[in-house]
């Protein structure tokens, strides 16, 4: 019989990771008190791990060495860092007039926000560390923008990958994280990469195609635990596509200056690739998200890191965990360690 092999895969969402680590940080914490090891990585369960964007990030750093509990503690401390509030967002009029000029600078300078910040927080946690001193399997898309081709970074868990061990894992997560509009693009060697989530937000599908066509892995015998950022399902209102002002300010009224563009492809595109994957793996693909409603959604984005939104992120999260971990599908993911990584 075919050994059975278990993928972890973690979506794409800005500042949404925090529920995603969130998830495996309680569902780690109970592990951990179950077998009495506070040092226990969650990570060891699963014979790959696949993540785009703050995913990819997050995959990373549980392939280092890093346990779910850190990487939660460690993007709660430095997410308003890294995606800081407009100043004086807090006065209504003032805050309005500091968000049209976000616009006018995304407009002139391309994006929202440097990865100053993001960079110092990768750099204390995972040093200098390369693709092949990874302890997992990984799989992390970007977009080369240089050829406009995409790209899958990966671990060097098949003899005829050469090239991605060599890359530093902070550069693959400045890429992959790169998000057009509000990161700009990430230079590697002579090359820019963005965001993977463009392609692959959801990474659940091109893992299936690892499995099978370069790790020569039983579909049969796959597993698959997807855990999500909070999907919005982000729709475009009618009444603002028809307005009046949509005929000569689209770009800026419809699409905010190409950030709903963005927003738009990631929930659509993640929704798709967990789709087209559960034909292939039916229900031996275990989905853990929610769909948050309007009045959350406004507030929950994918770079607003308020004590509010942070809040509710961790809170749905814990709540989400604790059922999520009495599901007899997903404890079965975490019965026993994954073999170790043997790379090329």
């Amino acid at each position: 019989m075919a050994q059975k092999r278990q993928i972890l895969s973690i979506n794409g969402g800005g500042v949404r990771g925090l529920y995603s680590i969130a998830i495996l940080a309680q569902i780690e914490q109970c592990l951990a008190d179950q077998q009495k090891d506070e040092n226990l990585n969650i990570g060891k369960y699963f014979d790959m791990i696949s993540g785009t964007s703050i995913g990819g990030i997050l995959a990373i750093g549980l392939a280092s060495g890093i346990n779910a509990r850190s990487l939660y503690k460690t993007l709660l401390d430095n997410a308003a860092n890294i995606f800081p509030p407009p100043m004086l967002s807090g006065t209504p009029i003032l805050g309005a007039i500091f968000s049209i000029l976000r616009v006018i600078k995304l407009i002139l300078l391309g994006s929202r926000y440097n990865q100053k910040a993001l960079k110092a927080t990768l750099i204390s946690v995972l040093g200098d560390k390369r693709i092949r001193d990874l302890d997992r399997r990984v799989i992390v898309p970007v977009i080369n923008i240089t050829n406009g081709q995409p790209s899958l970074i990966k671990t060097p868990h098949n003899e005829i990958f050469k090239r991605d061990g060599e890359y530093k894992v902070v550069d693959v997560c400045l890429g992959t994280s790169a998000a057009p509009t509000y990161f700009p693009p990430h230079k590697v060697n002579n090359h820019y990469w963005v965001d993977g989530g463009l392609i692959a937000n959801n990474p659940t599908l091109i893992s299936c195609h690892e499995a099978k066509y370069f790790l020569d892995w039983d579909l049969d015998n796959l597993y698959i635990l997807s855990i999500g950022t909070l999907n919005s399902e982000f729709a475009l209102n009618h009444k603002k596509i028809n307005s009046w002002t949509s005929k000569f300010k689209g770009f800026l009224n419809i699409w905010q200056g190409g950030l709903n563009i963005i927003e738009l492809t990631l929930s659509a595109n993640q929704i798709m690739q967990n789709k087209m994957a559960s034909h292939i793996i039916g229900e031996r693909l275990v989905e853990v998200d929610e769909i948050i409603g309007k009045q959350q959604s406004d507030e929950i984005a994918i770079d607003i890191a308020t004590k509010d939104a942070l809040e509710m992120m961790a809170g749905r999260a814990e709540h989400k965990a604790h059922s999520v971990f009495a599901n007899s599908k997903v404890k079965a993911f975490f019965k026993n360690y994954a073999d170790e990584f043997q790379p090329f």
